[in-house]
């Protein structure tokens, strides 16, 4: 997974999914990073990557979708954590919170009063 994650461009876009015949595990790739712990700098598009799979798996096709249009939003924008090298480094719950945003209001949010407000509280 290591040597695969190049061609996205990190560990920390990688989702997966094992289906077993009476249960479904959704993770990502890259397992945990203790090293980041506490420091807010993780990648999370894995981690919901990984839940747009179970969507997915589960049928919520829309749902699936309003992930990777936020997503997506984001890489085109260049919101990303620092293992991507953007111009502008984002935290982690910057990230999330964007995200987060972009999947309830695809519309009408904007980035910049997103990260004003600070984290969400769900």
């Amino acid at each position: 997974s290591d040597e695969a994650s190049v061609i996205a461009g990190s560990l920390g876009l990688l989702p997966s999914a094992s289906i077993g015949k009476d249960h479904c595990l959704f993770e990502p790739v890259h397992g945990s990073y203790p090293q980041a712990a506490g420091r807010d700098l993780a990648n999370p598009i894995a981690t919901i990557l990984s839940v747009k799979l179970m969507m997915q798996y589960f049928g919520l096709r829309r749902e699936s979708r309003a992930i990777a249009s936020a997503i997506d939003y984001c890489i085109e924008n260049s919101i990303l954590t620092e293992d991507l090298e953007p111009e502008v480094v984002y935290s982690c719950s910057q990230l999330g919170d964007v995200i987060h945003a972009a999947i309830i209001d695809k519309e009408g949010f904007n980035v910049k009063s997103v990260l004003e407000r600070g984290s969400l509280i769900i």
